[in-house]
């Protein structure tokens, strides 16, 4: 639910304000019979606390929106925009579905034994409770925050010839509060050693009294972006249009949210959930130079030509759009849980250690090599695009130093082209015959390594490393694509 007020006035001729306050909240969902379950405090409760509230909800979601447009010359050749805004998520669907399914004692699961005349044949020992430190369960921070987003942006655009304008901006954000799923019943390091936390074996949960709450939902995410923009407009005589814009930006984050999966990375958890800015880094959607360019070109072909002639010559239009990237970062991961702080399944962050003269984004050069990479080999290829013995396995109980997501992926080079042509019928019908190649060079973008959804896994279970880590699998753009259409309007 949410309402919003909003007022524009002028304060001077060429000065025109906008202000808006918003304000939305979000329900604590309930269950008919009370029937919910959940861990108020998962480092000291002996049981779920049954029935409501489920989990205490945020009533203070007021966000503000500030926007003006300024022409300090009152000539209408420059423009200076700037806006400023609050906004808010709310905690719907899977991240409640996921986080309910597993929390005791109101999920239960049973086993189906036996096959042919006696199937199906039901467990009956596992129809009783089993203890709480046999289960692997769910849960909700009980103190749960709105994931948070504050933007902002300034802009000059100008123009500077007829039928040219330019446009320079900054546009930035904040978010925090952002939802973050991790081991919420990790094990306590045994010791410091040399300023690094050490796991000994079989290191006790910190509480005893449950198993693992392998997804255990926190608002800890924080993330910020910045960017400066440049962008060009020009309309040149004869019905030719050019439009341009490059993006410098970088944004980074200490975690790439609990479904960050589709991002196609495998690490959305922290390595060390007591300390989230170990795990500042770039974030999984990070592209530091973006370029874009599109065209549109009325051929000047017969125009005025009478009869059959100027209806099949005339009429075309050329159109193409060019993106140049840069590739988005790569997830690491040292493939088990090397640290040995409890955590398992999807709530593994363990990252491998840097090795000393290495790069932290070795993808330039040869191999020096190691077991299962020959060394000389050429990197940045789709075979070998990173050098995997730039990393290794930290000695076992501690986590690894390599920061999060320091490889670059591969870059984006794409155009897409269209050939127009239109002929009109009187003054209501009209057909269009549209030629199209989508990725019209066949360039082959590649994606990142690693297996999609999973990241990059360095070391197999019994710590040996997996040579064909560094292969990339799959591309990032279909191959040339050409289509035809065409469409009668009346």
């Amino acid at each position: 639910m949410g309402f919003y007020f909003q007022d524009d006035f002028q304060a001077r001729s060429n000065l025109t304000l906008n202000l808006g306050l918003r304000y939305e909240f979000t329900t604590v969902p309930t269950e008919a019979n009370g029937k919910i379950a959940n861990f108020r405090n998962p480092l000291t409760d002996k049981a779920p606390t049954l029935g409501q509230p489920w989990y205490q909800g945020s009533y203070k979601d007021f966000g503000p929106r500030v926007g003006f447009s300024w022409d300090p010359r009152s000539n209408g050749r420059t423009a200076i925009r700037g806006g400023f805004g609050m906004y808010f998520d709310h905690l719907v669907a899977q991240p409640l579905n996921r986080a309910l399914s597993r929390i005791p004692p109101y999920s239960v699961t049973a086993r189906v034994l036996g096959a042919g005349a006696s199937f199906p044949r039901l467990d009956s020992s596992l129809l009783a409770a089993p203890p709480l430190t046999q289960i692997v369960s769910y849960g909700l921070q009980y103190e749960m925050k709105d994931p948070t987003k504050i933007g902002y942006t300034l802009s000059i655009q100008q123009q500077i010839a007829s039928d040219t304008a330019i446009t320079v901006a900054y546009a930035g954000a904040h978010s925090y509060h952002q939802l973050n799923g991790n081991n919420g019943n990790d094990a306590l390091p045994t010791e410091i050693r040399n300023g690094r936390k050490y796991f000994a074996p079989n290191s006790p949960l910190r509480n005893p009294n449950i198993g693992q709450l392998q997804f255990w939902v926190t608002p800890e995410g924080a993330s910020q972006y910045h960017s400066l923009q440049l962008g060009l407009n020009r309309r040149f005589r004869g019905g030719f249009q050019l439009q341009g814009s490059y993006t410098y930006g970088k944004s980074t984050n200490n975690a790439d949210g609990v479904f960050g999966r589709y991002l196609d990375q495998g690490i959305t958890v922290p390595q060390d959930p007591d300390d989230w800015r170990t795990d500042w880094g770039l974030s999984g959607i990070d592209i530091r130079n973006y370029f874009s360019l599109n065209y549109t070109y009325d051929l000047p072909f017969a125009r005025n030509m009478p009869g059959a002639a100027g209806k099949l010559l005339s009429g075309w239009q050329l159109n193409g759009i060019l993106t140049l990237a840069d590739g988005t970062p790569v997830a690491i991961n040292s493939g088990f849980n090397r640290s040995r702080n409890g955590a398992s399944g999807g709530q593994i962050g363990d990252r491998p250690d840097l090795l000393p003269g290495f790069s932290k984004n070795p993808v330039k050069g040869v191999s020096k090599g190691c077991p299962g990479v020959a060394a000389g080999n050429k990197l940045g290829t789709p075979d070998l695009y990173f050098d995997p013995c730039a990393f290794g396995l930290p000695d076992a109980g501690f986590y690894g130093n390599l920061g999060r997501n320091t490889v670059i992926g591969p870059g984006l080079a794409n155009f897409d082209f269209s050939l127009v042509k239109n002929i009109s019928f009187k003054e209501t019908k009209s057909v269009q015959f549209r030629a199209e190649a989508f990725n019209l060079f066949n360039r082959a973008n590649f994606n990142r390594p690693g297996a999609l959804q999973e990241g990059v896994r360095l070391f197999n279970a019994s710590a040996a490393r997996v040579a064909s880590s560094a292969t990339i699998r799959s591309t990032l753009t279909e191959a040339r694509q050409i289509q035809f259409g065409l469409k009668f309007t009346f």
